[in-house]
């Protein structure tokens, strides 16, 4: 489960990082950028604007994408979760109503397996250096699986409150 979790996670940062990196060629905000005053200062600065904010994108510590993707994986778990207990709720016929505490046991059920599964002292870090090396193969293999488990999520989250 942690090596799946690890997966997971490392593709939706990927996902999201080359998101980035599409939106940036279609971004119309980005020819403020191109002005002749803009980039007079960047000049003065020394800095060029598009590798420094794909640098805080791609920053594997501290960067947007991995903030995202640590978002996403929490969010994902606490959906799997919500939706199995929705659904075994509605299976066994139990009449409960689902309130902020129930809510507030799940998110933290999903915190805690992803924190020490995914966060505690960054062991991600030395599974992003594992998964680096894959081949062109692997990583199209498992950014669609990645992508086809949220897919399953959904359609089992709309499920679970569709049944009965």
């Amino acid at each position: 489960m942690k090596n799946s979790l690890n997966i997971f996670h490392y593709s939706i940062y990927l996902m999201h990082y080359k998101l980035h990196l599409l939106a940036n060629k279609i971004n119309p905000f980005r020819l403020l950028h191109k002005l002749p005053f803009q980039k007079r200062k960047y000049q003065q600065l020394g800095i060029d604007i598009d590798e420094e904010v794909n640098k805080a994108f791609r920053n594997k510590e501290y960067g947007l994408s991995i903030r995202v993707s640590g978002g996403l994986t929490i969010g994902v778990i606490f959906i799997l979760f919500f939706s199995l207990s929705n659904i075994i709720i509605k299976i066994l016929n139990i009449n409960v109503v689902l309130n902020v505490y129930f809510f507030a046991f799940i998110f933290l059920i999903s915190l805690a397996i992803c924190y020490y599964l995914v966060f505690k002292e960054n062991k991600y870090l030395e599974y992003f250096k594992e998964y680096g090396i894959w081949t062109k193969k692997d990583l199209i293999k498992n950014v669609w699986i990645s992508f086809g488990f949220i897919i399953g999520l959904i359609l089992l989250f709309f499920a679970s409150l569709l049944m009965f």
